[in-house]
């Protein structure tokens, strides 16, 4: 299949939807008139973004790519984002995010839940440790709460259960390198992506919510 040119009235339209889904959580009519919308300074930058969708072509699902943004910003961002450094890290690490499970059934992240805590729960006993113990020890140059992570022995769903508070306290020592290293991104991206994006759904699914009550309740002495 040829690849099409979005033309940037298309470009607009799906930065349009995707902030306001972000936002809103559903999304708009599509824009019919662009006459006012347009003005000279967004054609510009819209035009330049539109060149980098065609130099990246087959590495970039451009309208994934504004997703992500979206995904990330919350807020209608401003275009000269598109097509930047940030942004690229930005669609990089949604695109891991999406690979790792994006849409998972309430059924399968409440098993995920209940199978990450029971394998802590054996983990701890094991080794005669406190939660505590566990989710703050920093001997490792990977902390075993990463590589428990990565192994995919505890879920990310389960710390998406925590209060965000917690469980930034829980990561934020943790040195950007690692989570570069083990996930292609930030610490900060990887809370928002990985961690605070999965809780927005979670939160709406009733399956869930009475486990994610009593974990944060559980754990937010921490």
């Amino acid at each position: 299949m040829n690849f099409k040119v979005p033309s940037i009235e298309e470009i607009y339209d799906c930065y349009h939807r995707e902030t306001f889904f972000a936002q809103r959580s559903f999304y708009p009519k599509s824009i019919k008139n662009f006459n006012k919308i347009l003005t000279p300074e967004k054609t510009e930058l819209l035009k330049k973004f539109q060149k980098f969708i065609i130099r990246n072509q087959e590495m970039v699902d451009w309208k994934l790519y504004v997703k992500a943004c979206a995904s990330y910003f919350k807020r209608n961002f401003d275009l000269k984002v598109l097509g930047s450094l940030n942004a690229n890290k930005i669609y990089r690490t949604y695109v891991e995010y999406v690979k790792i499970g994006d849409s998972k059934t309430p059924d399968q992240i409440y098993d995920e839940v209940i199978s990450s805590l029971k394998f802590l729960k054996e983990f701890i006993a094991d080794n005669r440790l406190t939660f505590k113990d566990y989710f703050y020890n920093r001997d490792d140059i990977i902390p075993v709460i990463i590589r428990h992570l990565y192994a995919g022995t505890v879920s990310f769903s389960f710390y998406a259960c925590l209060d965000p508070i917690t469980c930034f306290k829980i990561f934020q020592d943790i040195p950007d390198d690692v989570f570069f290293e083990m996930f292609k991104c930030s610490r900060n991206d990887f809370l928002q992506f990985f961690i605070n994006d999965r809780r927005q759904k979670m939160i709406c699914m009733s399956k869930v919510l009475p486990i994610i009550n009593k974990l944060e309740g559980k754990f937010k002495s921490l």
